[in-house]
């Protein structure tokens, strides 16, 4: 359940101020009932709101004792008749909306700058800010208004960072423009030094990396994920991206509005993703390919081709789904098959 050490709760709320806020219909419930908080399917009271959109939890629809359910309207006549209903045709995020209304974390450290902060003089910084313990930032370093850092942020020389943006301890960013409303985690490194060298026999030689990071506004970056910056061009992360912890972005990457990246997903060098792809766990890519609009990778893929806009490839090389099934048909079928007869030696 949700702990109040972490989170401030802002209820209650009655039914009805919750249909209003959504602008969603409400069915078999007393409007002016008040609603204490959020809670899963098997764990709600009468006074916890809940949500379900996921067919695998239909047991714990027919017994949940929530309150109030947020559910899509086609499945309304399907639901315990006591069982007071919020119609929604996007349930989960009609939910996500909710919770957060809820709930606001409570600060992770005060407000102000710590007194073991290290700040250029060159430095801005906005107003409102939460600078933690042992962050270091850098000279002509410009962050905008109502950012936190936690403790040991290092941000480097002249990155511009703007307002509403959170860094999780022990991030560092350098060679970086970031948006408003950007979410770094604990331990990610932004702009570092990208992997690019000329090879020989002789030895590597090491080719400078002269780019920057472009991060967009409203991204989100998960823990110990490392986005390197371009070799001569930048490396670019496109408004709305979410990506998961321990991913690796290489140098001169480009990833599309709104696209999805899931953990230990690793791009190589000049991929280019689309608008709102997503790729699973553990996908990898080679380098310099074009990945179109809406493609989905199934996870533990390997990419190694370019792949047209609106298509679901999975495997390794990744093929399109259906092909992938039917190699994994006539696979089945050859293991079944019944082994030659051994020919009988003279």
């Amino acid at each position: 359940m949700i702990d109040s050490n972490f989170y401030k709760n802002t209820g209650p709320y009655t039914i009805a101020q919750l249909s209003k806020m959504m602008d969603a219909s409400i069915l078999n419930c007393d409007p002016n009932k008040e609603i204490i908080g959020v809670a899963p399917l098997h764990l709600a009271t009468a006074s916890h709101l809940t949500f379900y959109h996921n067919p695998k939890y239909v047991h714990l629809l027919e017994s949940t004792q929530a309150g109030l359910c947020i559910i899509h309207p086609s499945i309304q006549d399907h639901v315990p008749a006591n069982l007071g209903l919020l119609l929604s045709n996007t349930p989960y995020r009609t939910y996500a909306q909710l919770a957060g209304i809820f709930y606001q974390p409570k600060p992770s450290q005060p407000m102000g700058i710590h007194s073991m902060a290290t700040i250029a003089a060159t430095a801005k910084v906005g107003k409102n800010c939460s600078i933690g313990p042992c962050c270091v930032i850098g000279e002509d370093v410009e962050i905008g208004d109502h950012c936190v850092l936690e403790a040991h942020t290092t941000i480097h020389n002249n990155v511009k960072i703007g307002s509403h943006c959170y860094f999780g301890s022990h991030s560092v960013v350098s060679h970086s423009i970031l948006g408003q409303n950007v979410y770094i985690k604990c331990g990610a490194k932004i702009g570092q030094k990208g992997f690019g060298f000329d090879m020989s026999a002789e030895g590597h030689f090491s080719v400078p990396q002269l780019g920057r990071v472009i991060i967009e506004d409203d991204v989100e970056v998960g823990a110990n994920t490392t986005i390197d910056r371009g070799a001569s061009g930048d490396t670019i992360i496109r408004k709305g991206v979410r990506i998961d912890n321990l991913c690796q972005i290489g140098h001169n990457v480009e990833l599309g509005d709104y696209s999805i990246l899931v953990s230990q997903t690793g791009i190589s060098g000049s991929t280019k993703f689309g608008k709102g792809v997503i790729a699973g766990g553990q996908t990898g890519f080679s380098g310099h390919l074009t990945i179109g609009d809406n493609v989905r990778i199934a996870a533990k893929s390997g990419v190694i081709r370019n792949i047209e806009p609106n298509t679901t490839v999975m495997g390794y090389p990744a093929i399109p789904q259906r092909d992938f099934f039917k190699q994994q048909v006539y696979l089945n079928r050859l293991i079944k098959k019944p082994a030659a007869v051994e020919e009988t030696k003279c």
